[in-house]
């Protein structure tokens, strides 16, 4: 069933053969698998041994427990009056083990959308 879930959804998405995917059983699952993903990633493509995610203050606490779980350094943001991430504050975090970089629409707590294009 997975397999055809995935096939469905790289159809409409116009994936090729070379499309993969898997299917998750919520919002915390998914986040935890995409930052394994992504730190896996940096070590194949990059050999980054130290990896670090760039997030606002205010992303979904599913970013924290994959930190935990994957020993991925969780570089967290702050948010401005409007409650929104500090876009030159994330820019500063930003170094050559950053493997992810974590904007919301909408955020967690306040349902805002970070100022992203």
């Amino acid at each position: 069933m997975e397999a055809e879930i995935i096939r469905i959804v790289c159809n409409l998405f116009n994936g090729d053969e070379n499309s993969v995917g898997v299917v998750t059983s919520g919002g915390t699952e998914s986040i935890i698998l995409a930052m394994l993903a992504y730190r896996e990633k940096g070590l194949a493509e990059r050999g980054i041994t130290r990896p670090n995610i760039v997030c606002s203050e205010t992303a979904h606490a599913a970013f924290d427990k994959a930190g935990f779980y994957f020993q991925i350094e969780v570089r967290k943001v702050p948010i401005t009056k409007d409650c929104k991430f500090d876009l030159n504050a994330m820019s500063k975090a930003i170094d050559s083990n950053t493997v992810c970089l974590v904007a919301s629409a909408p955020e967690f707590p306040y349902g805002n959308y970070d100022p992203v294009e």
